[in-house]
């Protein structure tokens, strides 16, 4: 082959030059004049004068630097062309830019010095950018400031009418007692239907209180487990039942135990076993280790501290080794509950703090003393312990009951 004979890459780049001519014809003009270049803008004067000056696209720094200084006024159209044509890139195409040569000096003095300016002024405005930033982060704490404002102040009503209200209450019973010697003393009957009125009234349904009870089903499995399907659930204050009926349709030997004759017979025309009774003269009337769960649900704030201790004892001696106590009460941690919502049941005498039943658990022996708030709905169960307690909502968000859970070693 001759030396002067065109090479395959030669003949590749000349056909690709064509087609590029093709599809963009000014970019491959041999000579132009600075007036072709006016109507252009931004990133597309930039690309045409690389196809123009360097017959090929932008790179990508070149495109970003040049459009850049072409917005805020670092460059100007005849320091571009004039940069290309005369880049060691640019001569080797030596490329006719007619009316370049003239005006280049000016440009290229006048783009030296809109460089200082612009430099001198990064410093102010960099100082000014950072103050900005600052004044928006303070901004942001201020507002969060407010909404805690607001929120404490509907805290502050809402403490204020149950003060009142217990205001009110501590009145009425004062009257009362004064008058107690020749007020008759109302039956077992009267107050056990005025119970049921309260729960149905501020408990709800059944079968919202039935759905919420499965959470604990992987509990009820691991019990079995350690102590035999055939081992006896006791549920202390069972109450309208909804927890014996889910242990009956697990399969599990329940046993519900009630002061108020209406939900035990209650409970009886649903075909549940319960039985009229003190809880703790039946747990101490049991012997030791012949239960295989011990429930309470909504009932430990009825107690004072003395008798929740000896129900949390009795509960220990009476359950098999593996054997499951479940308690559940009101959650003095959310703040709602805690200032006014637990007195709404006169009949709440002491509420009990997660942390405090946990530790009165692990005090008695048993083992995985923990305690559990619920997620939405229940659907699920979490620790406690791990629960941030940093913000006001934090005390809101938090459940309004928790779960007690040990297991007997």
């Amino acid at each position: 082959m001759s030396p002067t004979s065109p090479t395959r890459q030669s003949m590749l780049d000349a056909l690709y030059m064509e087609s590029l001519a093709l599809e963009n014809p000014f970019a491959f003009q041999d000579s132009y004049h600075l007036a072709d270049f006016a109507p252009l803008e931004g990133e597309d004067f930039v690309t045409q004068a690389y196809y123009a000056v360097l017959k090929r696209p932008p790179d990508p720094h070149g495109l970003t630097t040049y459009t850049r200084g072409l917005a805020d006024g670092q460059y100007t159209k005849v320091y571009i062309l004039g940069a290309l044509r005369y880049s060691a890139e640019g001569r080797s195409h030596g490329v006719t830019i007619h009316g370049l040569r003239p005006r280049l000096p000016f440009h290229l003095a006048r783009c030296k010095v809109m460089g200082l300016v612009l430099r001198r002024l990064e410093l102010p405005i960099s100082r000014t950018r950072r103050r900005v930033a600052t004044l928006e982060r303070e901004l942001r704490s201020l507002r969060q400031r407010s909404a805690s404002l607001h929120e404490l102040d509907a805290l502050r009503q809402a403490l204020t009418g149950t003060l009142h209200n217990r205001q009110a209450l501590h009145r009425v019973l004062e009257h009362r007692l004064a008058g107690a010697h020749t007020a008759p003393r109302p039956s077992a009957q009267t107050d056990g239907s005025f119970y049921m009125e309260l729960e149905a009234r501020f408990r709800g349904t059944e079968q919202d209180i039935t759905a919420g009870l499965a959470c604990f089903i992987p509990w009820i499995e691991q019990m079995q487990k350690a102590c035999g399907t055939a081992a006896l659930a006791v549920d202390l204050g069972s109450g309208r039942g909804e927890w014996l009926g889910l242990l009956r349709e697990l399969r599990v030997p329940a046993l519900g135990v009630d002061l108020n004759p209406l939900f035990v017979d209650q409970c009886r025309a649903k075909g549940l076993e319960v039985r009229e009774a003190d809880a703790l003269e039946f747990l101490a009337a049991q012997p030791d280790a012949s239960l295989g769960l011990v429930s309470a649900f909504h009932m430990l704030e009825h107690l004072d501290f003395s008798t929740q201790y000896r129900m949390l004892a009795e509960t220990f001696r009476v359950l098999q080794p593996g054997g499951l106590a479940l308690f559940e009460t009101p959650n003095p941690r959310n703040i709602l509950v805690g200032a006014g919502d637990f007195y709404r049941d006169p009949t709440h005498a002491n509420p009990i703090f997660p942390d405090t039943l946990a530790l009165l658990g692990e005090h008695l022996g048993f083992a995985s003393s923990a305690a559990y708030f619920f997620q939405k709905d229940r659907v699920a169960l979490d620790p406690c312990a791990g629960y941030p307690f940093d913000s006001l909502d934090d005390y809101v968000r938090v459940s309004r009951d928790f779960v007690w859970r040990g297991v007997k070693p």
